[in-house]
């Protein structure tokens, strides 16, 4: 999703919003820190089954826990910017122990 803001910081706007998602039992959504706003820890702390955590903050067992996992398209280019990098230095130890 380009953004998990809402116009409206309620509770009852976010299970509508997950309900057209149909998201029926469970969700991990998955903010970047510097876009996160408190509208939004606001408007998910109370759902059932929902949690909201920070992109630099989820495992893999998070991931298999729920099911459903909502990304912000920030959290998304935070991960793939951090795993790239952490590509890079594995190839760049790769490279040099066969050198």
């Amino acid at each position: 999703m380009d953004t998990l803001e809402l116009a409206e910081a309620k509770t009852k706007a976010y299970r509508a919003a997950l309900d057209k998602l149909d998201v029926t039992r469970t969700a991990l959504l998955v903010e970047n820190g510097k876009t996160l706003s408190h509208a939004l820890l606001m408007g998910t702390r109370n759902l059932e089954g929902v949690e909201l955590v920070l992109n630099n903050e989820v495992h893999p067992y998070d991931l298999l826990r729920y099911e459903r996992a909502i990304f912000s398209a920030a959290a998304i280019e935070q991960i793939t910017e951090m795993l790239e990098k952490n590509v890079s230095k594995r190839r760049r130890a790769a490279q040099t122990e066969a050198a």
